[in-house]
């Protein structure tokens, strides 16, 4: 919407000249306060947030953007956020970890129910710090969290040979993600 100073005149006064250069002398003032004003309505609302909105959100958050992280990306971890309540079940827990992470993590309690075990797939690597940031603010703090990455297994390896697993130390078949159709050796 174009806005013009001389619009908010009287009729009667918007005829005079010295008006009309009084009004066009300082619009390019007003259009700068119309656009700020445009700017800091944007920023209250997360989905059309810039980036001065987003950043704010962050800050008062406590989240800490990447630098490779996209606008899309940041606005879905301050909707994660603001959205975030505390488990009280195993199951709730489970789901929030899955729309952090986008993915199944294993989640069980041992010992007793003193600690927590959540294992998050390697495939999901990249979000461990969310994860491991969501874990320290819902777990009680009666449970003892015991987080890692899920390694591959025995069986995920066993239908390989010795010389195909050769090529790789203990740590790389540990933590490297294994697709099952494709051979190691191309991996």
């Amino acid at each position: 919407m174009e806005r013009k100073l001389i619009d908010y005149l009287p009729d009667t006064l918007r005829g005079y000249r010295e008006f009309a250069a009084i009004a066009d002398g300082q619009q390019w003032l007003y259009d700068g306060l119309w656009e700020a004003v445009d700017r800091a309505l944007d920023d209250q609302f997360v989905p059309s947030a810039g980036e001065y909105g987003l950043s704010r959100w962050e800050s008062i958050l406590g989240i800490y953007a990447k630098g490779t992280d996209t606008a899309e990306e940041r606005r879905t971890r301050i909707l994660l956020r603001l959205s975030e309540q505390l488990p009280f079940t195993m199951r709730k827990l489970a789901a929030q970890l899955r729309s952090v992470s986008g993915v199944d993590c294993a989640v069980e309690l041992r010992m007793g129910g003193c600690v927590l075990r959540v294992r998050l797939p390697l495939t999901a690597r990249t979000n461990e710090a969310d994860v491991r940031s969501l874990l320290a603010r819902v777990v009680p703090l009666n449970l003892a969290i015991d987080f890692d990455l899920a390694r591959n297994q025995h069986a995920q390896l066993a239908a390989r040979t010795h010389r195909e697993l050769a090529a790789f130390t203990h740590r790389e078949l540990n933590e490297r993600v294994m697709n099952d159709a494709e051979s190691v050796g191309a991996l």
